[in-house]
């Protein structure tokens, strides 16, 4: 429906088939019938006004297609001729023109009409006739429907006379075909088509038959396009025909006659073959109703199973791997934290040492007695022999260095044998700190007063604990900090390692399960393809048979009779598909589609191995998270935890330097190393804070906050155990309590103070003692003697308040709150690591559970499902008449294979 200047308002829904457009299409462009039929309307008069059919103006015209029409599927189709009736859409009698009215239909071929007419199954009835001439009545068999048949007898019935339409009894039985008497005349049977005679018009009683799907098209929908059925089906025989008459013409001629001897001598044998195994529909429905799932699924099955079982190992093995690999990292991390307590234990030992032979020359530094000093010292001998044995049965796989330096006697210990003769002996690591547990014990069992300068064992502990021992035992806790750094690379290797093999494997069995699926989906396929043996004559022969069965059923009557006319015409078109069998050869028909169908199929275990995939993937990015934070947070870790015994030697080193300035110290001289240290425990307290800045993030709240309360708020509570909460708030002028980051700067200050005073007595022997609130203690006489001033000044340094501050922040405050603060570093690592293995823990079992699920829930149903489905198409086999099956080469090879898979089975 157009409006009066044209613009479309409405159309139809059969325009989409036909004309290729859709409501859509037209309200969004507001097209215009002369957007289709160009200069419609201006040239209606010469169109439309000098032919006329149906009492209707109509004209060919061509009607051009939209561009963009998504019902288009050939490109090359722009246009098509079609009969079109123009009418005037007006109200008011006539007096209000409302708009114009176009009707479409397609021009019809004459031919093509013929010619699909002949392919029209053709249909029996049987018919009386009245016979004026004779006169009698004749019963004849007719081709064509009862409308067809009384449509063509109203024009023939002026001449011949009337004739007697049994419509109500068109399909009588075999025992209705005795002929009766009609009154005085005789009725006689023959068989006659009708179609040749021109019957004379007379009225049928018979209602006429309305084919309400006349005009109605099916459409599919093919690559996102509707696409009519008749088109699909049409393009599908032309290529068929296409390709097997382009392919084999050449060789048809020659291969013939060879080829038919072969075909012929092959169907006698398999002719022989199936009449001996089927030979009843009871062996046939034996073999089809078989419900044992095919090799196909079979091979699924075993290639299904097979890659659960590598799927579980190859998870569990990722799983124990990973968590055995942070395992390792965590216990590297102790094994950190161990070797540098050692050291601390160990300068603890010299410390004390020095303490007992400073109170045998009558100078105490700190206000402890004899019985505090070896407590002490037999205290930190028992933790040392703890952490060797910890470090010895550690099982962690070392570097070749550290395990040179721990099994090989590279470590070179110095004995006093005399006052002034020295021997060396080398020991490895952990035999060198039993040697020194040893003659600590010693020195701890020795009378104050044996304590002295040429004690063997005294200067075995403090010599050799500022020499190469002490290097050796730097540089094991250096080498298990490198170790922890190699070993966070390694893993992050082994993981991605493990990432590529479950990547490889997955890849791998889905190159092995795609050919096992597409076997099963070609099974599935196989016996629908033998439909498509059928010939298509056969086809249809058996079609108009169950066409008439049908027929009959309705009315009602006996099919005896029709059943042997059908059989006769079915036998027909099985031989006549028979001999065209032999005489052309067109190309197997095949499937539309499948391959859509397929990549569907194979998409979805596509999807589901990238499902699995994802599981590696979340593995590996979680274990690669905390290995970064691992890396991250070393420096810090080791910063803090050598921070204690660091500290602890720079103070021994200090004070070994003004008892015997002639101790070396790292193989150095005393003073500058003392100088360089105290460069470096600046360096150091900046390096922790500094680090522990860029970690925050990473860091446990609770060590955070712990962190805070001990460098930048008050620790005196927790360090109750050691001091009181006044002594601590009043310790060096209330420095602790604003925290251990103040009172640290004021150690560090107090050392570099006494170095100060060491250097300037050092410069000037003659210099007078510079503090006069110290007890001075004379020690080396005469006191101007030689340089016994000197000495004497260096020992009364001891004495000093910084000097007592700086050994009691070292001893009290900075031993015990780092300690403090290195298990809450460790258990906050700790912490990490547990929340990893749980999310891990979660993760797997969560694996294991969609895995076997989706085996039991999924999988499962579906191979019973396919063995269903193949089961149920093969069973559609039953639906082919015996004698038809005999005749097709791929259905009895079908069926033969199944029979000796049978008997194998049974067997």
């Amino acid at each position: 429906l157009t409006h009066p200047d044209g613009s479309i308002d409405s159309i139809s829904s059969s325009c989409i088939n036909l004309l290729k457009v859709d409501l859509k299409m037209i309200m969004q462009k507001k097209s215009n019938i002369s957007d289709f039929i160009p200069n419609v309307l201006k040239e209606r008069q010469s169109l439309f006004g000098n032919t006329t059919g149906n009492n209707k103006t109509y004209a060919t015209v061509n009607f051009n297609f939209p561009k963009d029409s998504e019902y288009i599927l050939d490109p090359s189709e722009t246009q098509a001729q079609l009969n079109c009736y123009l009418f005037d859409v007006t109200f008011l009698s006539g007096r209000e023109n409302a708009g114009l009215q176009f009707r479409f239909e397609k021009v019809i071929d004459k031919n093509t009409t013929m010619i699909t007419g002949d392919r029209r199954a053709k249909i029996i009835n049987f018919q009386f006739r009245y016979e004026k001439g004779e006169p009698k009545i004749i019963g004849e068999y007719v081709e064509g429907s009862s409308s067809d048949i009384n449509s063509a007898q109203v024009d023939q019935s002026r001449d011949d006379g009337y004739m007697i339409n049994s419509g109500d009894r068109s399909n009588l039985g075999e025992n209705d075909l005795v002929a009766s008497a009609f009154r005085d005349g005789d009725i006689s049977g023959r068989k006659s088509p009708l179609g040749v005679q021109k019957p004379e018009k007379q009225q049928d009683p018979e209602v006429k038959k309305v084919d309400y799907g006349l005009g109605i098209k099916v459409l599919r929908l093919v690559n996102g396009k509707p696409t009519d059925i008749l088109e699909i089906k049409d393009s599908e025989e032309n290529e068929d025909e296409e390709g097997g008459e382009g392919s084999n013409m050449s060789n048809r001629s020659n291969n013939q006659a060879n080829n038919k001897k072969e075909e012929e001598g092959g169907e006698e044998i398999s002719q022989k073959e199936f009449n001996t195994t089927f030979k009843s529909r009871k062996a046939l429905n034996q073999v089809i109703n078989d419900k044992r799932p095919p090799s196909s699924i079979r091979n699924l099955k075993w290639v299904a199973n097979s890659l659960l079982v590598v799927l579980v190992v190859l998870a569990a093995v990722d799983y124990f791997i990973t968590v055995r690999e942070f395992n390792d990292i965590r216990d590297n991390l102790g094994l950190i934290t161990l070797s540098n307590q050692r050291i601390a234990e160990l300068q603890n030992i010299v410390a004390r040492s020095r303490d007992l032979y400073l109170l045998n020359l009558g100078i105490s530094p700190n206000g402890t007695t004899e019985a505090q000093l070896k407590a002490s010292i037999e205290a930190s001998t028992t933790a040392v022999k703890q952490i060797v044995d910890a470090l010895q049965l550690d099982t962690l796989p070392l570097s070749a260095e550290h395990q040179n330096l721990l099994q090989t006697n590279t470590t070179v210990m110095q004995l006093l044998v005399s006052t002034d003769t020295t021997s060396t002996t080398a020991f490895n690591l952990d035999q060198a700190t039993l040697q020194v547990i040893s003659r600590a014990l010693n020195v701890k069992n020795t009378n104050l007063t044996g304590i002295v300068d040429n004690n063997t064992d005294l200067y075995f502990v403090t010599y050799n604990n500022f020499n190469d021992f002490y290097i050796g035992l730097r540089k094991s806790s250096e080498l298990y900090v490198i170790e922890l750094i190699d070993r966070t690379i390694s893993k992050q290797t082994i993981f991605m390692i493990l990432l590529i093999v479950s990547a490889v494997a997955l890849i791998f069995a889905l190159i092995i399960l795609f050919p096992v699926l597409r076997r099963v989906n070609k099974t599935r396929e196989e016996v629908l393809s033998l439909f498509l043996d059928i010939p298509e004559k056969t086809v249809k022969g058996l079609y108009a048979k169950c066409e008439n069965f049908i027929s009959n059923l309705q009315v009602g009557e006996d099919d005896d009779m029709v059943s042997e006319l059908d059989d006769d015409g079915s036998e027909k078109a099985n031989d006549d598909a028979e001999s065209a069998d032999f005489h052309q050869r067109k190309k197997r028909k095949r499937f539309k589609n499948s391959g859509k169908s397929q990549r569907q199929f194979f998409l979805r275990f596509l999807f589901a191995a990238c499902c699995i995939e994802a599981y590696f993937i979340t593995d590996f990015f979680l274990s690669k998270n905390l290995l970064d934070e691992v890396n991250s947070i070393v420096d810090e870790y080791n910063s803090t935890s050598v921070a204690e015994s660091f500290y602890s030697f720079v103070n021994n080193a200090e004070r070994q330097m003004m008892i015997n300035n002639k101790y070396p110290i790292l193989k150095q001289d005393a003073q500058q190393v003392s100088v360089d240290n105290i460069k470096k425990m600046y360096y150091l307290d900046s390096e922790i804070h500094q680090e522990h800045s860029v970690n925050i993030k990473i860091h446990a709240q609770t060590y955070i906050d712990y962190f805070n309360h001990v460098m930048m708020n008050n620790p005196c509570d927790l360090l109750s155990q050691w001091v009181t909460s006044n002594s601590c708030a009043t310790f060096a002028d209330g420095a602790v309590y604003q925290g251990m980051a103040v009172d640290l700067t004021r150690h560090f200050e107090n050392l570099r103070y006494l170095l100060i005073l060491y250097v300037n007595n050092f410069n000037n022997a003659s210099l007078a003692f510079p503090d006069a609130t110290v007890n001075f203690t004379t020690v080396y006489t005469p006191p101007y003697f030689g340089n016994n001033q000197q000495k004497n000044n260096w020992l009364n340094i001891l004495k000093t308040t910084q000097a007592i501050e700086v050994d009691n922040t070292q001893v009290i405050y900075i031993q015990n709150t780092f300690r403090l603060l290195m298990t809450q570093f460790k258990a906050g690592m700790d912490a990490n690591f547990d929340k990893y293995i749980t999310n891990r823990i979660i993760l797997f079992i969560f694996f294991y559970v969609i895995l076997f699920g989706a085996y039991l829930v999924l999988w499962l149903p579906l191979v019973s499902k396919l063995n269903k489905d193949i089961w149920r198409t093969k069973s559609m086999l039953t639906m082919i008449p015996l004698n038809v099956v005999a005749k097709i080469k791929s259905v009895k090879a079908f069926l033969k294979k199944f029979w000796n898979e049978r008997n194998i089975a049974n067997y």
